[in-house]
């Protein structure tokens, strides 16, 4: 279904009896959920008067002015359409009555009801209304029906790419064609569609399109980039090692890029069975990898490579930020129970069945354990393992099907390092408060920034880490790009394929002290992606629910640019962005205030803040205009 159309209302005070008559007959086309409506009854108390008309006029389709005699003079109402036209806002006048409207600037607009017959000279006057519906009714639908040209091709491009996620390679060449029909001029739809013939082998067909971005876009190194590696596979040697040292100087990491596919170069010559020239071969040769890659390196007296002056300024400034994780949460973060010998303590559903049969006292100590594989970003699997915690002095006796069971792990449990005795598990009692509060949690090792929230109080292993905080927007900042790069920074995980959970570093990330406001609009992201996380619709393969997974990471992309604000302020403002402001402007609700299909008001909320036009697209769409984003991303 098409995203709604919004109304705006414009109307002098003395006509809101026509106003509500309107909205009475505009009520079918909204229940069809064709448009949405508002008007300046729907501020709020506290809301500031002009600012929320402005707003919501800014984002708005259409203005219906209601003309009459007063309206005409009103300065709200000819500033509402001065503001109008500004925003680009469709403008349709409807006529109540006779006035001087054809002398009014709003005579430039087709007028409603039919040949601007005022609404008051229709016998009966409700004929009147139904004409002027049927006038919207015709504008909504042209306007849905353009809105739809304009957004096809960029969703036809989209699912062309979340096919190729799911390995479809011909339905994906099939669907990026139809991309190009219906928008021949978009250099990402011919370098994917480039790769995607690449994957069937079809390197002509790929180098076809390959030089159709380029010519689209000279400076497009990614295109240069998978035009040599094209050219590799059909041996043609000189016109590889052209591309990819263009594709280099243009700044593409040509050997980042070969070794996406392929683990050497040596992997790559016995797959197809040939032999690279010496000197493409050190071209693509992988040397330390670089999770961020520093800019601008120079050594240190023992000629090692150090940061770059920038990289060393930013961290210093993010250091400044604000106080440690540690100090924020006044406690410490800490990995979950050592099990050790886990079949011991860490049994199945069928297992825990059994010794609750055997015994109803074993569930007062068998609880619901989390593997490092149950932890996804944002929200954890419900677990199907169960912990036996035997707690230091614990009085095992009183617990004959616990017991009997460990028995058969004795002369292993009994050689563990530690003071417990062989029945028990490395912590007291007190370590249930750990587990059982609220708790941010990731796994020790993790390819990109994965802490979820758990409020379920569930048990983990050494494989875990814990944050114990109630303030869950803060798992949106540690899942951000900004903390992942500082993180990687400070604790020196430059190189590998994997970060590692370093409590030490963990703690010290410094935490930015937003305004409560600011922090719960995170904490409203960070809901929303915890609810979509858990939806079939944003982690199955159907392409049919493409746009549900597009969502999810949209929203991931908003609370990079709320984080980005957090720390860096000063330099995005000084480049003209803001997340905070036209998210708070949009009044997004908490999530357990959404009634009915959550779904599909998320879906709305996407939709509205993915809209071209929108601020919040556009400033993600330009942050590698900061510097300093540049670098993180690197982008630079």
């Amino acid at each position: 279904m098409s995203t709604p159309l919004k109304i705006f209302i414009a109307y002098a005070h003395k006509n809101r009896n026509a106003k509500d008559k309107l909205i009475e007959y505009l009520s079918g086309i909204q229940r069809e959920g064709l448009i949405s409506i508002w008007h300046d009854d729907e501020i709020t108390a506290g809301d500031r008067w002009y600012k929320g008309i402005s707003s919501h006029l800014a984002n708005s389709d259409v203005l219906l002015y209601l003309v009459s005699a007063i309206s005409l003079v009103s300065e709200n109402c000819n500033k509402e359409l001065v503001d109008a036209l500004n925003f680009n806002v469709r403008v349709i006048p409807i006529i109540l009555e006779d006035c001087d409207w054809q002398n009014h600037q709003i005579s430039d607009f087709q007028a409603l009801p039919d040949k601007g017959l005022p609404i008051n000279k229709w016998q009966p006057e409700s004929s009147g209304w139904q004409d002027v519906i049927t006038g919207i009714r015709k504008t909504v639908d042209k306007m849905q029906v353009d809105v739809q040209n304009e957004t096809l091709p960029e969703r036809t491009f989209q699912q062309g790419n979340f096919l190729m996620m799911l390995g479809q390679t011909d339905r994906a060449i099939e669907t990026y064609s139809r991309a190009i029909q219906l928008n021949p001029d978009n250099t990402e739809v011919y370098n994917n569609r480039g790769v995607a013939y690449g994957e069937r082998g079809d390197y002509d067909e790929a180098i076809k399109d390959f030089n159709k971005a380029i010519a689209l876009n000279p400076n497009d190194a990614i295109a240069y980039n998978n035009r040599g590696e094209a050219w590799l596979h059909l041996e043609e040697w000189d016109q590889a090692r052209s591309d990819l040292i263009t594709a280099r100087k243009k700044g593409s990491d040509i050997i980042a890029s070969f070794h996406n596919d392929y683990k050497s170069v040596e992997a790559y010559e016995r797959r197809n069975r040939v032999r690279l020239p010496g000197d493409i071969a050190v071209m693509l040769t992988q040397r330390r990898r670089s999770r961020f890659p520093k800019t601008q390196k120079f050594l240190r007296p023992d000629n090692t490579p150090f940061e770059s002056p920038d990289v060393l300024s930013m961290l210093a400034k993010f250091r400044s930020a604000g106080q440690s994780l540690s100090q924020h949460i006044q406690t410490r973060p800490a990995f979950g129970i050592r099990t050790g010998a886990s079949g011991a303590f860490v049994v199945d559903s069928a297992t825990r069945d059994q010794l609750i049969a055997d015994d109803p006292a074993s569930a007062d100590i068998l609880k619901p354990f989390l593997h490092r594989r149950d932890i996804r970003r944002w929200a954890v699997e419900k677990p199907d393992s169960w912990l036996i915690f035997t707690h230091r002095r614990i009085e095992i006796d009183r617990y004959p099907a616990i017991r009997k069971h460990l028995e058969q792990y004795r002369s292993v449990l009994g050689k563990r390092a530690g003071k417990q005795k062989w029945y028990e598990l490395p912590t007291t009692k007190r370590g249930t408060e750990l587990f059982t509060q609220t708790k941010l949690i990731c796994p020790n090792s993790y390819d990109h920034q994965t802490f979820a929230v758990d409020t379920e109080g569930f048990y983990c292993g050494d494989t875990c880490y814990l944050v114990p905080t109630e303030e869950t927007w803060l798992c949106g900042l540690l899942n951000s790009r900004v903390v992942e790069w500082y993180y990687s920074q400070s604790s020196k995980q430059l190189t590998g394929d994997y970060l590692k959970a370093r409590s030490r570093h963990i703690q010290e990330i410094p935490i930015p002290d937003p305004t409560p406001t600011q922090k719960s609009l995170i904490g409203k992201i960070v809901d929303y992606l915890i609810f979509l996380q858990g939806q079939p619709t944003t982690r199955g393969g159907d392409l049919a629910h493409a746009r549900d997974f597009i969502m999810l990471r949209y929203f991931e992309r908003i609370i990079d640019g709320l984080v980005y604000e957090s720390y860096l302020g000063e330099e995005l403002h000084r480049g003209e962005k803001q997340f905070f402001k036209p998210l708070l402007d949009e009044r997004l609700p908490q999530l357990e205030e959404i009634r009915g299909d959550k779904i599909r008001a998320l879906q709305e909320i996407f939709e509205c803040l993915y809209e071209r036009t929108h601020p919040i697209r556009r400033n993600l769409f330009f942050l590698n205009s900061v510097k300093p984003i540049r670098i993180i991303e690197d982008r630079t």
